[in-house]
């Protein structure tokens, strides 16, 4: 039977990579979720450049 010190380092060995990679799957979803909302909070400002663009587009059409 193993001895119970080398059994609770292998645990908190386990727990440490467990513990590593929920870090590494948090950090890629906080990235997605800046994203996204970086990009719903800036449409608005895009929409309205474009429309201003296209407005003085028609402008100089006519």
């Amino acid at each position: 039977m193993p001895d119970v010190a080398i059994l609770l380092g292998y645990i908190s060995e386990g727990i440490k990579i467990l513990g590593g990679l929920a870090s590494f799957y948090a950090l890629i979803k906080l990235r997605q979720i800046e994203k996204r909302y970086l990009f719903k909070a800036t449409i608005p400002d895009v929409v309205k450049n474009l429309r201003e663009s296209l407005r003085q587009l028609n402008a100089a059409i006519d």
